[in-house]
């Protein structure tokens, strides 16, 4: 998946790559880096400039699907990989294109709709990636217990340790808390596909932040021994450490998921409170059959519409109905029952806030700035609370 290029990084509209239409073939020139096995790849999807000064700046790029092997003319070269702090195992590295021709069959889609269907499909895998943040937070845990349980410190297994008994506890918590994002979203993908302009960055977001959280706080719980190569754990916690450290970054950074949070926050407020009532057991229920999924239904803006929140009311009504159980007795249901009310209260109040910070930034002085991105701060903060928040009710809702 070649769209980064060296001087733009995220910013894909600044793209320069060029795909030049010449009599039913394209003659690609550029540069993209860095990109995962950029050398080694024998198929590449590329974002490449099509349109002129004339195009609207939306449809200047075109995607194509480059089997190396095909090339009419022209080179084709790999760039050098590059050394990482994680994922050694990884040729990050880039590919580089110098008049290199091929048939117009090799375009997705029309012209000019690249980058539309380059920003559908990262919410795609900007849902996978929690999958990614989920094996190296369930291994860094594994590792860490498997240790520290057969640690012997103060006449007993260190895993008795109060403080570590608690840390361990916490760390387990918040993997559950992110697993439970993940298989909302990824069941949101089949059932509400329309609505992942927002979800997919809140889920990215959020279980990526709570899977780091964990490793630092790991670490600590590990000790010493965190930094050391040592046998009983053969590098594969500090692995996991540096590998799973990138996931923030791929398929849109946390900064770009949550500016693109920022920008919709008007519409999820607006929406707000006006989605008609639905069965949504279907979300939560992971024995429930799922609809094939469709991926052409994915759209870059999705009016502001989250199942998840939109299903609040609902789970709360459900919570008011279940009778005291073996598993969860009265004091348990109640403060249950109390903690889903907060959660609808913080939501009110959080997307109240949208408002009033689009009003409070209006009101500041124009400052003279170079960069097109002027998303206020104040909405990226609400942004990352509503992150936090959505992880929250998806928990409930399993």
């Amino acid at each position: 998946m070649a769209y980064s290029e060296p001087e733009h990084g995220a910013d894909l509209a600044a793209n320069r790559f060029t795909a030049t239409p010449d009599g039913g073939q394209y003659v690609l020139t550029g540069e993209k880096w860095p990109i995962n096995r950029g050398r080694t790849s024998t198929h590449v999807v590329l974002l490449g400039t099509t349109g002129d000064e004339t195009t609207p700046a939306k449809r200047q790029q075109s995607m194509f699907l480059v089997d190396r092997s095909q090339i009419l003319s022209g080179e084709v070269t790999g760039v050098p990989r590059v050394p990482t702090y994680g994922l050694r195992g990884c040729d990050i590295s880039g590919i580089a294109f110098d008049g290199a021709r091929v048939d117009a069959s090799a375009r997705l889609g029309a012209e000019g709709e690249g980058l539309e269907l380059a920003l559908r499909g990262l919410l795609i895998t900007r849902t996978f990636c929690t999958g990614l943040s989920l094996g190296t937070g369930d291994t860094m845990l594994r590792t860490v217990t498997g240790f520290l349980s057969e640690r012997v410190l103060y006449d007993g297994p260190a895993t008795e340790i109060p403080y570590v008994t608690e840390s361990l506890a916490n760390a387990y918590l918040s993997l559950l808390v992110a697993e439970c994002e993940s298989l909302v979203a990824m069941r949101g993908l089949h059932l509400y596909t329309e609505q992942f302009s927002i979800w997919a960055n809140l889920a990215k977001v959020r279980v990526a932040r709570l899977v780091d959280f964990n490793s630092k706080a790991l670490t600590r719980t590990l000790g010493a021994r965190y930094f050391m190569r040592a046998a009983e754990h053969v590098g594969t916690f500090q692995k996991m450490l540096r590998d799973g450290a990138v996931v923030s970054v791929f398929d849109g950074s946390e900064p770009v998921c949550l500016d693109s949070l920022a920008l919709q926050l008007p519409a999820l407020a607006k929406a707000h409170g006006h989605t008609p009532d639905e069965d949504w057991r279907a979300l939560y229920d992971l024995r429930a059959e799922l609809p094939l999924f469709e991926p052409h239904r994915v759209s870059v803006f999705g009016r502001g519409r989250d199942a998840t929140f939109a299903g609040l009311p609902a789970l709360i009504t459900r919570l008011a109905e279940v009778s005291p159980s073996a598993g969860c007795d009265a004091e348990r249901l109640a403060d249950l029952r109390g903690r889903a009310e907060e959660l609808r209260h913080e939501l009110d109040a959080l997307l109240a806030r949208v408002d009033e910070v689009r009003r409070w930034s209006a009101g500041l002085p124009a400052r003279p700035s170079a960069s097109a991105k002027s998303t206020p701060p104040r909405l990226i903060r609400v942004a990352e609370e509503l992150s936090a928040l959505h992880a929250k009710v998806a928990a409930l809702g399993v």
